[in-house]
This record gives structure tokens, C-alpha cells and sequence, in this order.
């Protein structure tokens, strides 16, 4: 039988759907605040793939991939 091994560490990535692009920088220090430093941030792309989430959220969103430097 084997045993449990510590995991090996791991480049964490957040996609993030939003509406209010005026509210993207508070969020930007909230999550760096939590998860460390952003390494890189994609661009926005339009998220029109499905309307799934335009109930809650409205028309209009956005997406953005984050990936940060820590491990």
C-alpha cells in the first residue's frame, strides 16, 4: 500500500465572467490581496459563447484569465 505524499506545487488560474469593468481593479487587489502577485492577466474577450448567465448578471460580459506567481 502507498502513502500520502505532500503535492507538488502548482500554477494557480482563475477565468473570471464579469459585467462592470469599472469594478475590475478593486477586484484585481481583492484577489491578489488573497492569492499573491498576478503574473499574468489575458485580454478581455466578449463572453457571447451563451446567455446562461445574463439572468443574474445582465447583457454585456466580459472575461478575463488571471494566472498568479506563486505557486
Amino acid at each position: 500500500m502507498s502513502g500520502f505524499e505532500a503535492p507538488r506545487p502548482v500554477k494557480l488560474f482563475a477565468g473570471v465572467i464579469f459585467a462592470r469593468g469599472e469594478l475590475l481593479n478593486a477586484f484585481e487587489s481583492e484577489i491578489e490581496r488573497r492569492l499573491g502577485p498576478i503574473e499574468s492577466r489575458s485580454t478581455l474577450y466578449d463572453f457571447d459563447v451563451t446567455d446562461y448567465y445574463e439572468d443574474e448578471m445582465g447583457p454585456g460580459l466580459k472575461r478575463v484569465f488571471y494566472s498568479f506567481r506563486q505557486l
